[in-house]
Formats: structure tokens, C-alpha cells, sequence
């Protein structure tokens, strides 16, 4: 399942590790316990730190995030 949104693709979360929001320039580890709050229609889903920051976005500051 995929869908579009401001131009960026956002795809399930299986298997992927890391998430940025769709309105943000940061994004978090999947397994990040203060993201779990952020609705998830609103995530963009990556393979990767390094594919997150290729896509312009930053790692959160928040602890083990």
C-alpha cells in the first residue's frame, strides 16, 4: 500500500526503520517510544538513516531517537 502527499511517497512501515512526518525536516528511529505518538498516516518510512538524509531530512535530537 502507497499513497502520495506533497510529493513524497509514503509506504508501510514493514521492515523499515526509520520515519520522518510528511510536514518536517526531522526524522526517528522506528523504535523511537516518543514518536510512537505521531499519527502514522503522517509518516514518510525510510530503509535508512543515510536514505532519510539523502531525502533532506535530519535525525530527531530526542533521546534514543
Amino acid at each position: 500500500m502507497s499513497a502520495v502527499n506533497a510529493g513524497l511517497p509514503l509506504v508501510t512501515a514493514q521492515g523499515l526503520d526509520f520515519f520522518s512526518l510528511t510536514a518536517s525536516v526531522v526524522y526517528f528511529r522506528a523504535r523511537c517510544a516518543p514518536a510512537q505518538d505521531l499519527a502514522p498516516v503522517n509518516r514518510r518510512y525510510f530503509r535508512s538513516s543515510r536514505e532519510a538524509e539523502r531525502s533532506g531530512y535530519r535525525r530527531s535530537r530526542t533521546r534514543g531517537c
